[in-house]
């Protein structure tokens, strides 16, 4: 990790620390950066806990689905339903569509250094896609809610058009 993924680590850990996003436990990835970007969070927000290497949060490490996560858990011994706080380090892509699982609906891609803390009323809610967005870092507006109905307009305007075009 270069010193601008530490800065965007520590950075992230005192906007955590601020929120109270306190991990008792850490699954990360197999990758290098992930370890150390989960190393640097455990350091500054609860020295000691406990950080898991799961190879489903690793980029080509196989199934990375939440089903597959729970599973390999279990396997390392780690029983989550007993944690309040989990912290999950890995890499954009598998992360969004874990948020995406445990929430039941599609979530934007998280930024380098970002978080998101989801939270359910316990594990089974969550790997059944009832949990909700806690809060997220950086806070990020994306303006979607104004342009929908102009997207949706032209889109029905593109699918009419689109029924005059006719094949030679």
């Amino acid at each position: 990790m270069n010193d601008h993924g530490r800065h965007q680590i520590k950075t992230l850990a005192g906007a955590l620390e601020l929120r109270g996003t306190l991990p008792d436990l850490l699954l990360t990835s197999e990758s290098e950066h992930a370890r150390e970007a989960a190393t640097l969070l455990s350091e500054r927000l609860a020295p000691g806990v406990r950080s898991v290497t799961i190879d489903a949060l690793t980029p080509g490490g196989g199934p990375g689905g939440i089903d597959e996560v729970l599973r390999q858990a279990r396997a390392a011994g780690v029983a989550l339903q007993k944690s309040a706080c989990l912290f999950v380090v890995g890499h954009e892509g598998r992360l969004s569509d874990l948020v995406t699982e445990l929430m039941g609906t599609r979530s934007r891609p998280l930024c380098h250094g970002g978080a998101v803390c989801i939270r359910g009323t316990g594990l089974q809610d969550l790997a059944a896609g009832r949990g909700c967005i806690h809060h997220q870092y950086p806070t990020v507006d994306h303006q979607e809610e104004p342009l929908r109905a102009k997207i949706n307009s032209k889109m029905a305007v593109a699918t009419f058009l689109a029924g005059f075009v006719l094949p030679r």
